[in-house]
């Protein structure tokens, strides 16, 4: 199979991980070609009780998950590149249950969705930094990376991997898998290099 047969399989494998219900329709998708900030996309499709999530600082998304105001369930959103949905899922509804046994958070993240680089090691998902080469081989829960496990001991809740340039050292994001990441305020701009899907996201 050749690197473009892998990288194909691999983007049609992230987006069949994700239900029907949160893609855009090709029309939707189709009728904002010309249209260069694409911010509010998301905005205008969800409830407003989710919008309340997503646009709130997280200092005060933590203090309303440690005084149970809302569930860790509630507060997973959906972003992608590497993506561990039901996973999160689980984990989420382990936070939940521990809040309603011991009233109390597991720590100071708790409940926080969170999106990684795929430059970090998430055990069960593939580590590729934008190379190819590395899709097909997840990473095993003894060589998932400190940074995680010290995220998860303190509470939070891994969700996805994001796009990076191939190393990590482009100033654009652009790789062979994911292709180009796009700006979200202006798509005639990159949304720039090292993170650049943790910036659109």
């Amino acid at each position: 199979m050749s690197w473009k047969q892998t990288a194909h399989g691999k983007r049609e494998a992230l987006l069949s991980s994700i239900p029907q219900e949160w893609r855009l329709s090709p029309e939707e998708v189709g009728g904002r070609t010309k249209q260069r900030n694409v911010v509010d996309v998301v905005a205008e499709r969800i409830s407003t009780s989710a919008r309340e999530i997503t646009e709130q600082p997280v200092a005060q998304l933590l203090q309303r998950l440690r005084k149970g105001d809302v569930t860790a369930f509630e507060v997973l959103t959906h972003c992608l590149s590497e993506y561990q949905y039901q996973d999160a899922r689980k984990h989420a509804a382990m936070l939940d249950e521990y809040w309603r046994v011991h009233q109390k958070p597991i720590g100071p993240l708790h409940g926080l969705p969170v999106s990684l680089m795929d430059r970090f090691n998430i055990a069960g998902l593939d580590s590729t930094c934008g190379y190819v080469s590395g899709i097909g081989k997840p990473v095993g829960a003894d060589d998932e990376g400190v940074l995680v496990k010290r995220l998860r001991s303190l509470g939070a809740v891994i969700l996805c991997k994001t796009s990076v340039p191939m190393s990590s050292m482009m100033g654009e994001t652009d790789n062979n898998i994911m292709g180009f990441t796009l700006n979200p305020y202006n798509r005639m701009l990159s949304a720039g290099g090292a993170c650049g899907g943790e910036l659109s996201d």
